[in-house]
Formats: structure tokens, sequence, C-alpha cells
């Protein structure tokens, strides 16, 4: 018979928050991040892709590049404290615009998070665009995007080729900038308790698989 092994790679799938919206913008804003990271239904969105292409994961960056623990809900929705941190974040958004890619299970993708959010009386609006006008429109300043559907990698094995394409540009960038001009064990643990950090506190992204 045949064998196949899979493993992550440097890539993963995650919906980016923008920070220059209403919905997300400034840290006031980070209870609602954390609810969405709760409500997310992983295994159902790692379900759209095809079989073996994608591993459910929580983490900021690539698992091959991640130290952090578990934070968010692996096994499925978490909508009680997904609520619960609703409930801390003022007032909410009745609806969030979606921009995704326009591949089968990008669709697929799109459904299963407005599905996840009417959890939280949120409302999304998707609009698909090939992949290389969707790369292009969310670095567009002032471009009318909540969240975006994106695949994002690092070019080399090191987080800063991962987050600092990601959240060049953002209120994160100084902290990003400050890690990487680290060298040696101190560059680990800044990079380390940076990923852990932000996603417990300030989350920028809802990351829901690793690709493999």
């Amino acid at each position: 018979g045949q064998f196949f092994r899979s493993g992550p790679t440097l890539s993963r799938w995650l919906f980016l928050f923008n920070p220059d919206r209403p919905a997300f913008k400034g840290a006031r804003h980070a209870a609602l991040r954390k609810a969405i990271n709760y409500a997310l239904d992983r295994p159902a969105l790692v379900g759209a892709h095809a079989y073996l292409t994608a591993r459910r994961s929580d983490r900021l960056l690539p698992a091959t590049l991640s130290n952090s623990r578990r934070l968010y809900p692996l096994e499925g929705s978490n909508p009680v404290t997904a609520r619960s941190w609703l409930a801390r974040a003022g007032r909410p958004p009745k609806t969030l615009t979606l921009y995704t890619a326009n591949y089968p299970f990008s669709f697929l993708s799109a459904q299963e998070f407005a599905s996840n959010l009417r959890q939280l009386d949120i409302e999304v609006e998707t609009k698909p665009f090939d992949l290389p006008t969707l790369v292009e429109k969310v670095d567009v300043p002032g471009e009318p995007w909540d969240v975006a559907l994106l695949p994002v990698e690092s070019r080399y094995p090191d987080p800063a080729g991962f987050l600092i394409p990601l959240l060049h540009g953002t209120r994160y960038a100084a902290r990003i900038n400050a890690a990487n001009r680290l060298t040696g064990a101190a560059r680990v643990k800044a990079w380390a308790d940076l990923e852990v950090n932000l996603m417990r506190n300030d989350p920028p992204v809802a990351a829901y698989a690793d690709t493999t």
C-alpha cells in the first residue's frame, strides 16, 4: 500500500481584522476580537478544505514557528464564552464586511464564518475577489473591509517573515520591529512572548488552520 505523511508548512489560513475600521480600531475593541475567536468552529472551517490540506490551529504564527499553547477552542465553537466576551465589547457591530478569495472552499469557509457570527447576532456581508485583487484591496488605505479571509505564508523560517508582511503599518508594527531587532535566545523569547500576549490580550486575527 501507499502511505502519506501530513505535516505543517509555513502557510496558514486566518481571518484578519482591519485595525482601521470602527469595529476593531484600538485595543478597546479587543473583547470583540476575542469573542470572534471563541465563536469560530474550526473543525467546520477546516472541513471546507480538501482532505489533509489543513490542520486546526488558533495560533498567530504557523505551528512550525510557534511556541504558544492553545488559547481558543479547536473542538468547535464556544458560544457561551464568545457571548461573555461580546458583552464586554460595548456596542458591537450589527454587520461586518468580509473580503475573501473566490475559491470554492473560501466560499464555504465564509459561509461558516457568517454562521458562527450569527451566534453573536452579527450579520456578515461577503465580497469575493480573485486572490491578487483581494491582496491588493486589503492593502489599500480606507478600503471598506472589516475582516479578510486570507492565506498567509512566510517566505523563510522566522516569525518576522510572517508577521511583518501581515501587520505592517498597524499599531502592532512597533512591537514586531522591536522583536525583530533581537538575536539568539532573546529573539526566540521575544517572539514567543509577543505571540502569546497579542493573541491573549489584543488578537489581530482569528486563525483557524495551518496548511499541510
